[in-house]
């Protein structure tokens, strides 16, 4: 045995995070950087529904396409970049082996990313495709599709060769989670540029996609997070795999019928099948609840795995409270107030970022602690982080949702114009505005705090090679 196996012969933590440390932090970097991009391009387009003179004479600046390359750079640059990493992550340690092809996962990042950056510059530019969710052009897709299949790959081939045969609950989440984004943003750009549809199909396309790239691409990671780390910090045991098994086979079903509004030009079962089945998607979020929601914070934590714990526990809380209302929406009678409206909007702020950022945070803090040198400030700036992302969350979910009901409420009334519909939500689209800041603050800090770990982390592997140092002998250089 040695500093790399354990008494069992396998690689330990340290040696499984090493074997992969410049592929997670590539993974991580490009995932924060582009969380930071998006806040800003967020918060500009947010205050132009104030001011709508504020980028009047620059095109590339409107708030169509502001709004879009936010939630491009957020989707794609932040949210699947960072899904990866987490992904990569958990399949090294639960398997108890080294991480494969590393420098291949390394180069198919910084293909992702030119992906992301391309497309957020057609979007600028005004080469949208019009399709929400969907909005990067067709060059900017094809490089997209071959820059994920190289991350994808890399997880795979290292699932393959793990050691722990027997599959951990949230192994059965990532795999199944990256499978089934490969499958839906493939389907969705064939439809859209190789053999594009027509008419109301752009629609349904984009609802369809839309729904799944959380229920079926994102959520599942999110779900790896919570059924992994929050036993593994409070020490608990999952009370039943069966239910976990439940949970993860009704989210393959349930999760890729929602997106299709009732109402739609389509044939009259299509709307009411994905509005049923959406209301029981609440189903594998009540088996989660169940295996994770006895679970509490841990009394001698660290100040890392508190920090994971705050995250995990807001990602849960939002994940319930996001299950509750999708039931509720499904009612004739609410969804009669709701759609066309921000409300909408605030339930996808509630999903993409409550649920599925908040988790990728905890993941990602809990490994980079190990991966990196953090300083005795670093903790400080992560506590930060939390706090500001914690608010922002807070404030932008409950304004878009109340103005949402406002405006569905008023749009319902005959006897107001819509000036004066508009006008009483501006207050709610204030406080929308000062979520947006928080976000892009914690975006902000976010990317200091993995710039400043990883920087750190460089000079230290810098001063213990002698040959970068300049320290080893021409004679040693060349043996």
């Amino acid at each position: 045995m040695n500093s790399q196996t354990s008494n069992d012969g396998l690689p330990t933590s340290d040696a499984i995070l090493a074997s992969g440390r410049w592929a997670f932090l590539g993974l991580f970097g490009g995932a924060a950087l582009w969380l930071a991009v998006a806040g800003i391009l967020g918060l500009l387009a947010s205050l132009q529904m104030h001011k709508p003179d504020l980028f009047a004479d620059c095109a590339w600046f409107t708030y169509g396409r502001l709004k879009a390359a936010a939630t491009g750079a957020f989707n794609f640059g932040f949210a699947v970049q960072a899904a990866v990493g987490v992904a990569l992550w958990l399949v090294a340690i639960l398997g108890r082996t080294l991480v494969k092809l590393p420098f291949f996962s390394m180069a198919a990042g910084k293909l992702w990313n030119i992906g992301v950056l391309v497309g957020v510059i057609g979007v600028l530019y005004g080469d949208s495709t019009g399709v929400e969710g969907l909005e990067f052009p067709r060059y900017a897709a094809g490089v997209l599709l071959f820059g994920y299949i190289g991350m994808a790959v890399q997880v795979f081939v290292t699932f393959h060769n793990r050691n722990v045969r027997d599959l951990h609950p949230s192994v059965w989440f990532v795999i199944g989670g990256l499978f089934w984004f490969a499958w839906l943003y493939s389907t969705a750009v064939l439809l859209i540029h190789v053999h594009p549809v027509r008419g109301i199909l752009i629609a349904a396309v984009q609802g369809w996609f839309g729904n799944g790239f959380f229920a079926v691409g994102l959520l599942p990671i999110a779900i790896a997070v919570l059924v992994y780390l929050m036993p593994a910090l409070s020490g608990g045991q999952l009370p039943s795999r069966a239910t976990l098994v439940f949970s993860f086979w009704l989210l393959a079903f349930l999760g890729p019928w929602g997106g299709i509004a009732t109402g739609t030009p389509l044939p009259s079962w299509v709307g009411a099948t994905s509005t049923a089945l959406s209301g029981l998607f609440i189903l594998p979020i009540l088996g989660v609840l169940y295996s994770v929601g006895a679970m509490r914070r841990p009394a001698n934590a660290s100040a890392f795995e508190s920090i994971a714990w705050k995250f995990m526990d807001l990602s849960f809380r939002c994940l319930l409270l996001w299950g509750v209302l999708t039931v509720l929406n499904t009612f004739p009678l609410v969804y009669r107030i709701t759609q066309f409206t921000h409300f909408t909007t605030g339930m996808q702020v509630l999903a993409l970022y409550g649920v599925v950022a908040t988790a990728l945070f905890a993941a990602g803090y809990l490994a980079m602690s190990k991966l990196t040198a953090p300083c005795a400030k670093c903790a400080l700036v992560a506590t930060i982080h939390l706090h500001v992302t914690r608010v922002g969350i807070l404030v932008t979910v409950i304004a878009l949702l109340v103005a949402g009901l406002q405006h569905g409420m008023a749009l319902n009334a005959e006897d107001l114009t819509f000036a004066e519909i508009s006008a009483e939500s501006a207050m709610m689209f204030r406080m929308s505005t000062l979520g947006e800041l928080l976000l892009a603050m914690g975006g902000l800090v976010f990317l200091l705090y993995v710039a400043g770990t990883t920087f750190r982390t460089l000079m230290a592997e810098w001063s213990r090679c002698e040959w970068c140092a300049g320290n080893a002998k021409p004679a040693e250089v060349a043996s």
